[in-house]
């Protein structure tokens, strides 16, 4: 920061690219994938391996292009926040930054993951959907609820009082609101992380780069007139608008006309269940800390009795997922 400034976030980013890049070619090279035309010597060619290797990139990037157009989603969000108070597009970063990275590490990581069992299901015209999508989704929300929750009862203010330079007392209302308008997008984007890899077994990836172009046109409208009614906070909260639109065609055009309804409900009730639990255990952990006069002990307080209540809520209301969550976190890998 010393040297360059605001810059620093772009060379950081650089060199985030460079050391992920390296690791994943040290995995291709490993799996193969390198291994290009072999020369006459019966080793392989630089060229031929560089040439697969661009193949490859290429087919991937070309049929994954819908993702590059979601991410821009925030860019325009930017854009039209840009005019907001002092420092309010650094803490829209963090609101988004905070949420977007909820949604790689639950929703993307757990879709990704399964896309090969996914295609086998789907070669077997097994039902992708109802198998898949409705666990993934629970086990995502279970974490994501509370995360949210938490970010707003007591992160934002132990931010500030850790960090009173990066976060003033104002713009800790700020975070405050911006998180929660992000609420809905970050249901959303879940949801949508977990249809793409159902999309892509089913074989739909030239529907979805189809789509990538009127999802961008399409929050670039609701952005628009969310900025003009209601200004800053309009704009925020409009940014749930494209994607659950496009999570409706998905499942318009994805799920079979007899589940598509029963999908829905059952999305809409696991989605309102965990959010219900959040909100009544760091809404009571957020009055309780209201009653003490230091910022920090509201925080704190509030920080720890909306966790043990809401983990209390899951022992009623969703044992089984907890319990497997936590075995899942408890165990470790056999050594023999």
């Amino acid at each position: 920061m010393g040297s360059a400034g605001e810059q620093t976030l772009g060379w950081s980013m650089l060199a985030m690219a460079v050391v992920t890049c390296g690791f994943m070619l040290a995995g291709v090279r490993r799996s193969g994938g390198l291994e290009g035309t072999v020369s006459p010597g019966g080793s392989p060619k630089l060229g031929a391996r560089l040439a697969t290797l661009s193949r490859d990139a290429v087919l991937v990037l070309g049929r994954t292009a819908v993702y590059l157009a979601f991410n821009v989603l925030f860019v325009i969000t930017l854009a039209f926040a840009s005019h907001a108070t002092a420092g309010g597009t650094t803490v829209l970063s963090y609101s988004y930054l905070f949420a977007s990275y909820l949604v790689a590490g639950t929703g993307m990581a757990l879709g990704m993951s399964s896309i090969s069992d996914l295609t086998r299901q789907a070669r077997a015209r097994e039902a992708v959907f109802t198998d898949a999508l409705p666990q993934g989704f629970r086990f995502s929300m279970m974490i994501v609820a509370p995360a949210l929750a938490a970010l707003i009862v007591a992160g934002a203010p132990l931010v500030h009082a850790v960090l009173p330079g990066s976060l003033s007392s104002g713009q800790v209302h700020t975070l405050r609101t911006f998180v929660a308008l992000l609420v809905p997008w970050t249901i959303f984007a879940l949801l949508v992380n977990f249809l793409l890899p159902v999309m892509f077994a089913l074989g739909r990836t030239r529907l979805l780069n189809m789509l990538a172009l009127p999802l961008v046109l399409a929050h670039v409208a609701a952005t628009a007139l969310g900025s003009v009614l209601f200004g800053v906070d309009g704009a925020v909260g409009a940014f749930f608008v494209a994607p659950a639109c496009f999570a409706a065609v998905l499942l318009a055009t994805g799920a079979g006309r007899d589940i598509r309804v029963q999908l829905a409900l059952q999305l809409a009730a696991v989605t309102a269940r965990f959010l219900l639990v959040a909100i009544v255990a760091f809404g009571t952990g957020w009055a309780l800390g209201a009653t003490l006069s230091a910022p920090f002990a509201q925080a704190v307080v509030g920080g720890a009795v909306g966790v043990g209540l809401y983990l209390a809520g899951l022992r009623l209301f969703a044992r089984p997922q907890l319990e497997v969550l936590l075995g899942a976190l408890s165990s470790r890998p056999s050594t023999a």
